[in-house]
């Protein structure tokens, strides 16, 4: 659950997020947790920032940027976007993405839910962590899959598509 509210230290407003649960279960918990430690690494203009993470009744609140954006779910089902604002969107959807890549960490959930636009000054942030993964030196980079030596199988036995040509 998402409300809005004006932050006292920094006066300004924010959004607060909450558990849907009254006592939510511990996997649940830690889960929050790791979405605001991933939400907290970036410091980067096209990703929501994380304030804090505070304690609320039987559960916990994360404490998030209001910048004054709208789902981008929303926006798209009152009325199709120009070709330029698509484009710089695009841009910057981009390039938060390099952004959170670069950080070692999968979102898992770019969607036009999880994409905020405000109208108004042409910024846009991607938000929600909450299944996001972070990826640990220990799982090795893809970037050499197309070296047959390294293959865990024999290349005779690669199909790739269908086989119906």
């Amino acid at each position: 659950m998402r409300l809005q509210e004006l932050d006292a230290k920094r006066q300004q407003p924010v959004v607060l997020k909450v558990l849907r649960q009254e006592y939510p279960p511990p996997e649940a918990i830690a889960r929050f947790k790791l979405e605001y430690d991933l939400t907290r690494r970036f410091q980067a203009p096209g990703i929501i920032s994380a304030y804090d993470l505070k304690k609320y009744q039987n559960s916990l609140m994360l404490v998030l940027e209001d910048f004054g954006g709208q789902p981008l779910r929303g926006l798209l089902n009152q009325s199709p976007l120009p070709l330029q604002s698509f484009l710089q969107l695009a841009m910057q959807v981009t390039a938060a993405l390099e952004e959170i890549h670069q950080q070692q960490i999968i979102h898992k959930d770019i969607n036009p839910a999880n994409i905020l636009f405000n109208p108004t000054t042409q910024q846009t942030k991607i938000i929600d962590f909450g299944i996001a993964t972070l990826l640990l030196r220990e799982n090795p980079p893809l970037d050499n899959l197309q070296q047959p030596e390294r293959l865990p199988f024999p290349q005779s036995r690669i199909m790739i598509g269908d086989g119906h040509w």
